[in-house]
């Protein structure tokens, strides 16, 4: 519980840190949304990137500018030393959508996706699967509520198959996802409607319930 070091970075602007994930140096990934990268103060999504002791190696930024908001709630390091970023990608006027960026090992992007629906949709979790793929979850907006959504990804980017779950009388907000021991998912986060409420839901490896 001893403070080891702290650090404080700021690029200028409104910068907001979302998620960070531990790399296999033993350094940092932190991702999150930035108005400083942008001259129009439309949001992008950043990889900031530390060593061990929080000394900046390097920092990306990932955004259309105007009139395009991006900005990532999750950040996991792939096998192959890249990231992935999860989140939403907004244009002015209009709804979210969800919108996944992967990197290589030094944030220059390798490919990216942007799926949605009729009304906001959002990614907030990612992980690399055992067979090489990605998966994230989402809050995905069907039926009238927002459902938890689960969608596979290959390793270049195409999706493979969707699949949804959700109370019709709640929305859901799928905050952490899995992969568990016989290759399904579980995806867990906040129920919301009369009362709010943790939910956790298990899929299986291909699932069969599209949105």
């Amino acid at each position: 519980g001893v403070l080891a070091w702290q650090n404080h970075m700021t690029w200028g602007d409104a910068d907001n840190a979302a998620g960070i994930a531990v790399n296999s140096d033993g350094g940092f990934a932190i991702t999150g949304y930035s108005q400083s990268f942008d001259a129009e103060y439309d949001y992008d999504m950043f990889i900031l990137r530390l060593d061990r002791f929080g000394t900046e190696a390097w920092a990306r930024s990932y955004g259309s500018g105007d009139p395009y908001d991006e900005a990532a709630n999750h950040i996991c390091q792939t096998s192959d030393g890249g990231f992935l970023l999860c989140g939403y990608r907004k244009e002015y006027g209009s709804d979210k959508d969800i919108y996944v960026v992967k990197t290589d090992a030094d944030g220059t992007v390798e490919w990216t996706s942007e799926l949605g629906g009729t009304y906001h949709d959002e990614a907030w979790s990612c992980i690399e699967t055992v067979d090489g793929g990605y998966a994230v979850s989402a809050s995905w907006y069907i039926d009238g509520n927002w459902k938890t959504g689960l969608i596979k990804y290959n390793t270049d980017g195409d999706t493979v198959w969707t699949a949804a779950w959700g109370d019709p009388a709640n929305g859901h907000t799928p905050y952490g996802l899995v992969q568990t021991a016989d290759n399904g998912y579980a995806v867990g986060g906040l129920m919301s409607g009369g009362t709010m409420s943790a939910y956790l839901v298990k899929f299986d490896a291909e699932p069969s319930i599209d949105p």
